[in-house]
């Protein structure tokens, strides 16, 4: 008797573990989410602010959704790049309901000295699970 409540209590463990989750992890942005501020001083400093909306059907928490990027391509002129410029993450500044727009934390990168088109990957994830991503293009011009 037993060892047959114990099969079921396995079974349906294993039942429940396998179901499909509750929550569906999205987000949406385009380069209109991103905010670009070049400093006025001559130490190449870049600002990055990033927003995205939160299509799915869960809250995202602080601490388990980041925004990620990678630099794809760059000025052929840039051959150097400071390693946070080339890939890196930042926190999401506060907790995001669904079909609410979150803010990230501010992305402070000092830039090479080139002017032109450099094309980052952002993407978002929620524990380490891409939930959206996207190229995004910033045209650095330090009037030089």
């Amino acid at each position: 008797m037993n060892l047959k409540l114990f099969f079921v209590c396995v079974l349906s463990g294993i039942i429940f573990s396998s179901a499909t989750p509750l929550c569906d992890l999205k987000a949406k942005f385009t380069k209109s989410d991103f905010t670009i501020r070049q400093s006025s001083s001559s130490d190449l400093n870049l600002t990055i602010r990033a927003k995205a909306k939160n299509t799915g059907t869960c809250g995202w928490e602080r601490g388990k959704a980041k925004l990620e990027w990678v630099l794809k391509s760059g000025p052929k002129s840039a051959k150097k790049f400071d390693r946070e410029i080339l890939s890196g993450k930042t926190d999401l500044s506060a907790t995001v309901l669904p079909g609410k727009i979150g803010e990230f934390k501010p992305i402070e990168l000092i830039w090479p000295e080139v002017n032109g088109k450099y094309t980052f990957e952002f993407y978002i994830t929620y524990n380490n699970e891409t939930i959206s991503e996207d190229d995004v293009d910033i045209d650095v011009n330090w009037g030089k």
